[in-house]
């Protein structure tokens, strides 16, 4: 009886410490009230978010539908978006929201949803680039078109996405906006511009990396064209006659460690599934929680936020805004001459 009341007690002040612990944690996350003057989203505000039907960029196009915009899920697999189509209608009652095909690991997939976007939509107020894939590196998985697919995917894809949709923004002349989504991991990435391992094979992966080596280098190349995006629109709207404002701004944001099916292509043996993953789960925040730091990056006033700037929870990483300048204009270069038609 001793015994039990001890584990008890234990067993209280295990909680009671973790409680407080994820309490601790969760008060830096970004939340809804952190958006301090969010842009008020009518139907004429179209906003096209990739990977929209699942994950973290379903949770943004739910908020997004709640607040009042047309919202576009750009998807793969376009039975699982009509599912999320259906689900986010009858949730917010908000009948529009849409869904078309976009296959970001085809460059004619990407360039074929393009042309029908233009044709639909006369104007986008924001397109939010979070579609990415997670892959053991072992794998070799390659795109359609024969690049390693973290580098096609995560980064190339939604290159070419931007430079055939952003010109269609600028011309419109309404007031738009870029989102990309980046990670922290982007810290550990690595872009080699003498070798450029990372177009057909990827980067060897490190022995004690959990993370494929070529995920971190795409959300690495995800804020650094980020960056280079808006030292480009600046200098093309500012030398246009429209008075030198830029109108339209890219942003880059890490949504922080989630609860997400992200890694479900990576195994792992089951007792390290018994450990890690309860352990993880103390620092993780769901994808509700992690969404929202892309709907900040979406909806706050621009006069608010940092043009190229890479965020996380709401604050400007500075680091982000000055490292790696020695490659940010080759590589965009490199994709650029990547992206053309051959």
């Amino acid at each position: 009886m001793a015994a039990l009341t001890v584990l008890g007690g234990t067993s209280a002040l295990l909680a009671l410490g973790i409680t407080l612990f994820r309490r601790r944690l969760s008060s830096k996350w970004l939340t809804s009230s952190s958006i301090t003057n969010p842009t008020t989203l009518t139907q004429q505000h179209t906003i096209i978010i990739t990977g929209g039907n699942t994950g973290l960029g379903y949770e943004t196009a739910l908020d997004l539908s709640q607040r009042g915009g047309t919202i576009l899920l750009a998807c793969r697999d376009t039975v699982a978006g009509e599912r999320a189509v259906h689900t986010i209608r009858s949730m917010t009652n908000n009948d529009h929201v849409h869904c078309m095909e976009l296959d970001l690991a085809s460059l004619e997939s990407i360039r074929k949803f393009a042309a029908e976007v233009q044709q639909r939509y006369p104007s986008i107020y924001a397109l939010v680039c979070n579609a990415g894939v997670w892959m053991p590196m072992d794998k070799h998985e390659k795109t359609k078109d024969g690049y390693e697919i973290h580098f096609g995917l995560n980064h190339l894809g939604h290159f070419l996405l931007i430079q055939e949709l952003v010109p269609h923004m600028i011309q419109s002349g309404t007031a738009g906006r870029v989102v990309l989504v980046s990670s922290s991991l982007s810290k550990m990435g690595v872009i080699d511009m003498d070798t450029k391992d990372f177009i057909k094979e990827g980067r060897a992966q490190p022995e004690k990396s959990f993370a494929p080596s070529g995920y971190c280098d795409s959300k690495l190349m995800n804020a650094l064209t980020c960056r280079h995006l808006a030292k480009v629109l600046e200098e093309k709207q500012g030398s246009s006659s429209s008075g030198g404002e830029s109108n339209i701004t890219t942003y880059s944001v890490c949504p922080g460690f989630c609860v997400s099916d992200l890694g479900r292509y990576m195994t792992r043996p089951l007792y390290q599934k018994m450990f890690i993953v309860p352990m993880m789960r103390l620092f993780q925040r769901s994808t509700v929680q992690g969404a929202q730091n892309i709907v900040f990056a979406t909806v706050e006033d621009t006069s608010k936020l940092v043009n190229g700037g890479f965020y996380q929870d709401g604050k400007v990483n500075e680091e982000m805004l000055t490292s790696h300048q020695e490659i940010e204009t080759p590589l965009w270069n490199l994709s650029m001459e990547l992206i053309k038609e051959k």
